[in-house]
């Protein structure tokens, strides 16, 4: 463009020249100083150029005489043109300039509003993780206790089960025990009479309940001294079933002989 114009001021001031010299010819001056000249030309029109577009003019016409070109003022309408182009050209380039920066923008938020969204599903997913491990955590400590729970109420029902049985066992053999001691003493008839006492031995006594019914009669003072010395001589597994009549008085050695139908 800077070649445009430079071409255009050259025209222009080529023809200056020229009018300016036909002038002077048609005239011989007509006795006009160059300030009369200058005045006249400017009256006509014509714009005064200052020194430095005068010198580029002169190097201009130079280099056209050297080379043989012929150099011609580029008219209003071209540079009309070439003026409405390089509009165009700056229009293009400022909306695609424009347009490109839209763009940029919009792809920088589209490219933020990517990496938040990923970061939004990021944390999402962290979260989610962490309450499926506390939720699981949390059944299993439930399920846990229930277990223990579920233990120790076995446990404690198996303890409770356990010492019924026994209480019902040791009651049992309690009511057994004294049914038989009250059998025992039921069927061993103990008489006491003048000078001695009558003392049966049922089937099935033991030397305990005939010392027990030694006792009773008067015989012995201790029923336990008289069934360990039973027990110590082997009398307990001689004594016989009947009726016996033992002397009161008598000393252990002969009450277990007389129940041994030793006399």
């Amino acid at each position: 463009m800077k070649l445009k114009y430079y071409l255009r001021g050259l025209g222009i001031g080529i023809l200056l020249a020229a009018a300016i010299l036909t002038i002077s010819r048609r005239s011989g001056n007509g006795g006009l100083t160059n300030d009369e000249v200058i005045a006249r030309a400017q009256d006509l029109g014509m714009v005064m150029q200052d020194n430095s577009t005068l010198a580029q003019n002169a190097v201009e016409s130079q280099v056209a005489a050297e080379t043989g070109v012929i150099i011609t003022p580029i008219d209003k309408a071209e540079e009309s043109k070439e003026t409405e182009k390089v509009s165009e050209t700056v229009t293009e380039t400022v909306q695609e300039t424009a347009v490109e920066t839209v763009s940029a923008e919009e792809s920088k938020a589209a490219e933020e509003s990517r990496l938040a969204e990923e970061s939004k599903a990021a944390e999402e997913s962290r979260l989610a993780e962490e309450s499926r491990i506390a939720e699981e955590s949390r059944i299993a400590e439930e399920s846990r206790l229930a277990e223990e729970s579920k233990a120790l109420e076995e446990s404690r029902a198996a303890e409770e089960s356990r010492l019924a049985e026994e209480s019902k066992a040791a009651e049992e053999s309690k009511a057994a025990e004294e049914s038989k001691a009250a059998e025992e003493s039921k069927q061993s008839e103990v008489t006491v009479g003048d000078g001695s006492a009558s003392i049966t031995i049922s089937s099935g006594q033991g030397s305990d309940t005939v010392a027990r019914n030694c006792e009773k009669a008067g015989l012995v003072s201790s029923a336990k001294e008289f069934d360990d010395y039973l027990c110590s001589k082997g009398y307990d597994r001689k004594l016989a079933n009947g009726t016996y009549s033992i002397p009161l008085g008598s000393d252990y050695e002969t009450i277990a002989m007389i129940l041994m139908k030793r006399r």
